[in-house]
């Protein structure tokens, strides 16, 4: 998946989105929905007791997503 292949692990937080802040998954979502497939963003994370910054490429929106 793309934030695999980004380095996020399970447990990472998000906490923006291009610099927007994220709150929860609505945020989140809101987010990147106004991005295509292909967009690279980049997503402040929260991992244990330190803040990281990843630059991912958005994939595909699986068929079965909410």
């Amino acid at each position: 998946s793309p934030a695999k292949q980004a380095g996020l692990q399970v447990g990472d937080i998000i906490t923006a989105v291009n610099g927007q802040t994220v709150n929860d998954n609505s945020d989140l979502a809101g987010a990147l929905l106004s991005d295509s497939p292909g967009s690279r963003v980049t997503l402040t994370i929260l991992r244990g007791s330190s803040q990281q910054t990843v630059t991912i490429t958005l994939g595909e929106r699986p068929v079965n997503a909410g």
